[in-house]
């Protein structure tokens, strides 16, 4: 360095300020700083090389678990070290269990599937057969009714109507009846009467034909006239017209069958008599009775309702008082798997209770078909085949009664 000069000068003013500049009081030592080129930043904390470590473990056991996956055969964590000699180091600690092979074979026996509470011939819906207002309502939802037991009564004004027209057309048949069996009598008499007018007829022809041979003498004796003679001879010819006549009469009758009207008058009786009945039927229909002993399960009426002809619903759903039995739909892959007699493990299909019934395999059917009830959801596959199986429901006091048509799922035990 110059000294004394201008230039000297200036450089040593330059070190001075650059000395003072870097020489200045510093805060007290703080041992997690570190200068920085940019400034003074924090250090982070020293957790990098243990989290390093933490990752190499996870990475390592994840590709220990695909390797057992996909082999398929049970080893153990220390079958995985190998030192650089090639010898194999077990560690005795941290062994993985072998797989479960027994159970998962047992497990590919089992069948589970979805079925619903049932009875054996189903829940029955009740339509009235002929439209009408309802008029009254005379059982609720839940309760037992008995076999005739009316459920609801229709408007009867018209059925009682077409009964007391049906019930008159009876009694002018039965009229009609006793005039056809008095025209049988009457034609048997009427018959009797014909022949005696025949046999009289043949008398007064005898009578005459007499006359005429008297006649006849008397005319070759010259006793009588031509005409005198004549007129007798006519007179026989008259009544021997008039037989005829009357035996005609009597053919016609006997080819009559006086049977004949009182057959008709029979037919017609028991035509008006079948309408009678009907119309009886008719308004014994407008009381719906219980066709069995059984629950009403819904209602789908009420008073002042019109029911038309081809109703959409039913009136009333009723449950026969009958054992109640799981109706479970077994897909066409796990169809031979099905055996009578089976255990069947039955669990409600909601996972808020562990309800658990025990029921077995009593019917399977023959056939493989669709669902009885298909869903319309344009997701579902609606054309899958199953086959069903009647499960008979062992009682236990101890679980809440199955409801119908509550959904189940069922577990069949091999």
């Amino acid at each position: 360095m110059k000294v004394g000069t201008k230039e000297g000068r200036e450089v040593a003013s330059t070190e001075r300020l650059d000395a003072d500049r870097y020489t200045a009081t510093l805060p007290a030592r703080n041992h997690d700083y570190t200068p920085h080129p940019e400034g003074n930043l924090p250090r982070p904390k020293r957790l990098a090389l243990p989290a390093l470590g933490l990752g190499v473990l996870l990475l390592g056991g994840s590709f220990v678990g695909a390797a057992m996956i996909l082999k398929g055969s049970p080893f153990t964590v220390g079958s995985l070290i190998t030192p650089k000699n090639g010898t194999e180091v077990k560690l005795p600690t941290a062994i993985i269990p072998p797989a479960p092979d027994l159970l998962a074979v047992e497990a590919s026996k089992r069948a589970v599937c979805a079925a619903f509470v049932d009875v054996e011939q189903g829940i029955t819906p009740i339509y009235p057969l002929a439209p009408g207002r309802v008029k009254k309502i005379l059982v609720a939802e839940n309760q037992k009714v008995k076999m005739g037991e009316v459920l609801f009564q229709l408007d009867d004004t018209l059925a009682k109507a077409q009964l007391a027209e049906a019930t008159a057309d009876v009694a002018a048949a039965i009229q009609q009846l006793e005039q056809a069996k008095s025209l049988n009598i009457q034609h048997q008499e009427q018959l009797k009467g014909q022949n005696a007018a025949v046999d009289a007829r043949k008398a007064e022809l005898a009578v005459a034909q007499s006359k005429q041979r008297s006649s006849k003498k008397a005319l070759d004796n010259n006793l009588l006239s031509q005409d005198e003679y004549l007129g007798i001879e006519k007179g026989v010819e008259a009544v021997q017209s008039s037989l005829r006549i009357e035996e005609a009469k009597v053919r016609g009758l006997m080819a009559t069958n006086p049977k004949t009207a009182e057959l008709l008058a029979t037919n017609d009786l028991a035509a008006r008599r079948a309408r009678l009945d009907r119309a009886e039927f008719g308004l014994s229909e407008c009381f719906i009775k219980a066709p069995f002993n059984g629950e009403v399960l819904r209602l789908f009426i009420s008073e002042g309702e019109s029911l038309g002809p081809n109703p959409r619903s039913p009136a009333v759903y009723i449950c026969p008082d009958k054992a109640k039995i799981i109706r479970a739909e077994v897909e066409q892959e796990f169809a031979r798997r099905i055996k009578l007699g089976q255990i069947a493990m039955i669990q409600d299909d909601t996972a808020l209770a562990n309800d658990t019934w025990k029921g077995k395999v009593t019917r399977v059917s023959g056939w493989y078909a669709q669902r009885r009830s298909t869903s319309l959801d344009p997701m579902q596959f609606n054309d899958l085949r199953t086959l069903e199986c009647i499960i008979e429901v062992e009682p236990n006091e101890l679980l809440p009664s199955l409801r119908i048509g509550q959904k189940v799922r069922v577990t069949l035990l091999p």
